[in-house]
């Protein structure tokens, strides 16, 4: 794989040609923008700009700016300038990648039915501890995305149901009252759940999506009965497998 130098000289001594007219008309645009800026001085100094003069005085700074930089063909320097950026992230993300493939061969697929196995236990955790409880249908898309269906109900045999319990009303999701008795609770399918649910999603990771929320009717009243998350990125994960890893070491502990 090739060593790219680093370029620590960015001064260009070449000299930059202008002819007779150019030069007439940037000496003249160069003039607009003094008098402008020299303007702009005087009533920031006297405490004088208002809004309205600030808004003028900005817009036709910015065309100052933007013919001096036409006169100059500051423009195709800048394209040049970008193209050569994208040509470096092009040559960085194939390295990246090559980089990957060669990590890859040395890792065994014992170590990825383990990392793949911790993600899950992470996910899971997250639900019982932080959400409503347990998270199914993990799956790992073509794009390496990673979903799961977590159900909102809240059951007698549930895990921890006080700790559900308590930690879902804290969030203010609402439930009928005749149904706070029965053995498989609901959240009700209004506005104000359907944005909580999305609000619970982001306390796991900012990218992550509540999609696909399923509303069955149970009596006169429709509910929430599961939705789907996905995560587009694994790294928010990683407390939540830490805290899933120590717990079961406890347990074999004892």
């Amino acid at each position: 794989m090739k060593e790219r130098p680093l370029n620590f000289d960015y001064a260009d001594e070449t000299p930059v040609e202008v002819d007779e007219t150019k030069r007439e008309k940037l000496e003249k645009a160069i003039k607009k923008l003094h008098e402008h800026t020299g303007m702009l001085m005087y009533l920031i100094k006297g405490n004088a700009l208002q809004v309205g003069t600030r808004d003028s005085i900005m817009a036709i700074l910015d065309r100052n700016v933007q013919e001096i930089c036409d006169l100059f063909d500051y423009n195709t320097y800048l394209k040049s300038q970008q193209e050569k950026t994208r040509q470096e992230i092009r040559e960085a993300n194939i390295e990246n990648h090559e980089l990957r493939r060669q990590l890859g061969q040395k890792v065994t697929m014992e170590d990825c039915r383990e990392s793949v196995k911790n993600l899950i236990s992470g996910f899971r955790y997250w639900g019982e501890n932080y959400g409503f409880g347990w998270v199914s249908d993990i799956e790992i898309n073509d794009y390496g995305t990673l979903s799961g269906r977590m159900r909102t109900h809240i059951s007698s045999i549930s895990r921890k149901p006080s700790e559900i319990w308590k930690r879902v009303l804290d969030f203010g999701f609402e439930f009928e009252e005749k149904d706070m008795n029965k053995e498989d609770v609901y959240p009700i399918a209004n506005d104000h759940n359907i944005e909580l649910m999305r609000k619970l999603v982001k306390t796991l990771d900012k990218d992550a999506i509540a999609d696909r929320i399923t509303i069955n009717r149970r009596g006169d009243v429709p509910h929430i009965e599961d939705m789907k998350i996905i995560l587009p990125t694994w790294d928010c994960l990683t407390p939540y497998i830490e805290a899933n890893l120590e717990e079961e070491k406890k347990l074999y502990r004892k």
